[in-house]
């Protein structure tokens, strides 16, 4: 279920499109991008809030793609080990339900208002990240 903030909606949409590319390249700009969102929010989380919530959209998606890695001990390498051993297709699909579900769970967390900031951020200027987000 998208945020109910049209700017959280906007990036995440942004996001997933950047993220829709069919090919090999996937598996690299899907990398890029968690490791950017890893990196921007262990700060204010700390690495074990990000993999806890990384965790839960897991749980919570396995019924629909049992090959998502177990929860325990989950890990951003991990998980794109799964995606490669997928029909890219399949990879993508998921990995767009799973950007959508941690943005989601996240602005529920710490508000829709400063998740969009530190995403804006992390990916504005097009210098951490292959992508450049706009309001």
């Amino acid at each position: 279920m998208p945020p109910q903030n049209a700017q959280l909606t906007s990036i995440i949409r942004q996001l997933q499109a950047h993220l829709a590319t069919p090919d090999t390249a996937f598996l690299a700009q899907s990398a890029a991008t968690w490791t950017v969102i890893d990196r921007k929010f262990s700060g204010p989380l700390g690495p074990l809030g990000v993999k806890a919530i990384l965790a839960r959209c897991i749980n919570q998606m396995r019924p629909q793609y049992p090959w998502l890695p177990a929860s325990r001990g989950i890990d951003f390498a991990e998980l794109h080990k799964c995606y490669a051993q997928q029909d890219v297709q399949a990879a993508v699909l998921a990995n767009s339900e799973l950007l959508e579900s941690f943005i989601t769970l996240l602005a529920a967390l710490i508000g829709a208002s400063l998740t969009a900031t530190f995403l804006r951020s992390a990916f504005g200027d097009g210098s951490a990240a292959p992508i450049s987000l706009e309001n």
